[in-house]
């Protein structure tokens, strides 16, 4: 197998999927380029949450400033794709796939990105198709709860109509997955999740032993754009004297605390009316999902972990308090934390409350996503740095950068006809896709990153990817009575109570985990 350069592992997981979360239907695979053209038609439904949804361093190393030239040159080509290897060694004489997806995905309307996938998107189709004689049928459906319906009547009919479904993870876990609608992915036969083209630490957290329902990697692009990261104003940092967080992370002691501390020293009450609003200069900007569950998944703080046979269990609020103490300061008495829900009624768009501080330069970090980052939301003139979210401290080995539990999975029904197919799909469009889209993400993150140190973060979020096991089988529908969204509760009523609140959610917790332990060894 022949290695690569680190940097396209920053973004080779970004995209593989678009086709299969993001298109309009597809009829057979050979129309694809057909079908790009029409793009804009497709429907895009924008995502309302329903119930559940709910480092200061005194250091000498300062940063000497921001370098002021552009550094990107389209007139180079950075990457020299070459596939991986191997490759399934299978040959299908016309057989065809049926992929059921969701297609609201985190592009949105930005066409630079679209322009940058399109090419792509189409060739790893045709590479595929070609590959192995089959072709590709596309069925996308927008609204997430009649992907379940549709999957759910697929197998008690015994139909058999799918052989691969993208769907959110929420959605799965809590319906599909309990529901004992899918394979065990790792039963598959030709996938293999050791390679770098499957996001390791995501798949391990949503593993019940050795259990895999769905899956997330080089196939599900919005799995990366909805990864949550810390993005901080440079110039405000270069004003204050304070120590860029890069080599703080690489060293290991980017830690919330530390970030507490530098937001602490960021704060002013500019207007000095004795309150903290909108006419202060913050630490720490955030909203809800890039804020309260993500600062719980960096820091190791579930409500269950994991232990070394990828066997979830209950763990000890202990790391949990500890977290939130610190996220309590620096979301509230140093930050500007928004609720989404107090808006949805308004019409507000609350997530650009933080974002227009930021920009701004009234708050020093910014709790955002890659998605926003890569399309160009954030950068140019603002300077902008990233980070990973914090570690709880440096006794911590890794970092965990956060994805939302509403980011697409793949997963097979129990009702595949041919399981061999599928599994053969996934792997070989997980390779292509590596592959197709490594250069295109490349570009657009060196366009729309105008730090090249943050393209080194970049990478490490990358390799870092993980997400919240509660979330992922719970949240929909509240069936752990809302302790994965326990920071979000308690955030928004300005509570310190958070072990009384833990107490109160871990009965109900230890109950829907037990009905869900009965269900994966039936599997």
């Amino acid at each position: 197998m022949k290695k690569r350069l680190a940097i396209v592992l920053m973004c080779l997981t970004l995209v593989s999927a678009l086709t299969a979360c993001n298109l309009a239907d597809m009829e057979v695979g050979g129309l694809i380029g057909e079908l790009l053209e029409n793009m804009e038609g497709t429907e895009h439904i924008e995502y309302q949450p329903g119930i559940g949804d709910d480092y200061i361093n005194n250091g000498t190393n300062i940063n000497p400033g921001w370098e002021v030239e552009t550094w990107y040159d389209e007139s180079i080509d950075y990457v020299d794709p070459e596939p991986y290897e191997p490759l399934p060694p299978c040959q299908y004489d016309g057989a065809y796939a049926v992929v059921l997806s969701n297609q609201d995905m985190a592009l949105n309307d930005n066409v630079e990105v679209h322009e940058f996938i399109q090419e792509a998107t189409a060739n790893r189709n045709a590479l595929l198709e070609k590959q192995y004689n089959i072709a590709l049928i596309f069925k996308t459906e927008s609204d997430p709860i009649k992907i379940n319906d549709y999957v759910r009547n697929d197998v008690i009919s015994g139909s058999g109509e799918y052989s691969i479904v993208y769907q959110q993870m929420g959605r799965a876990g809590a319906e599909l997955v309990q529901g004992d609608r899918l394979l065990n992915l790792r039963e598959l036969p030709y996938v293999d999740f050791d390679q770098p083209w499957w996001d390791a630490s995501v798949n391990d957290t949503l593993s019940i032993g050795n259990y895999l329902f769905m899956a997330t990697g080089a196939t599900t692009p919005d799995v990366t754009l909805q990864t949550s990261v810390i993005a901080f104003n440079a110039r405000m940092m270069d004003e204050s004297g304070l120590e860029y967080p890069y080599e703080m992370v690489r060293e290991g002691r980017w830690t919330l605390d530390e970030m507490l501390m530098m937001s602490k020293v960021m704060y002013s009450d500019l207007n000095g009316d004795g309150r903290r609003d909108d006419g202060d200069r913050f630490g720490f900007a955030g909203v809800t999902f890039d804020t309260d569950n993500a600062f719980m998944v960096a820091t190791e703080s579930g409500l269950i972990l994991k232990d070394t046979n990828r066997m979830p269990d209950l763990a000890q609020s202990d790391r949990l308090v500890a977290t939130y103490e610190m996220l309590y300061e620096l979301c509230l008495n140093y930050g500007l934390y928004v609720s989404i829900s107090d808006y949805l009624a308004s019409g507000e768009d609350a997530a650009m409350i933080p974002t227009k501080a930021f920009a701004d330069d009234r708050a020093l970090f910014l709790g955002t996503t890659l998605g926003d980052l890569l399309e160009g939301e954030l950068g140019g003139e603002m300077q902008v740095g990233l980070v990973p979210y914090p570690k709880l401290d440096k006794a911590q080995e890794e970092y965990h950068s956060p994805v939302n539990y509403l980011a697409c999975a793949v997963m097979v029904p129990k009702s595949c006809q041919d399981p061999e197919l599928a599994g053969c799909v996934l792997e070989a469009s997980a390779i292509f896709s590596d592959d197709e889209y490594s250069a295109a993400y490349q570009k657009l993150a060196m366009k729309n990153l105008s730090d090249p140190e943050a393209i080194d973060m970049f990478s490490l979020i990358m390799q870092t990817k993980d997400c919240d096991f509660t979330a992922a089988y719970f949240a929909v529908n509240a069936k752990d009575s809302g302790a994965s969204m326990i920071f979000q509760e308690l955030l928004k009523n300005g509570s310190t109570g958070v072990a009384s609140a833990v107490r109160s959610k871990e009965k109900v917790l230890a109950k829907a985990l037990k009905q869900l332990l009965e269900i994966a060894p039936s599997q």
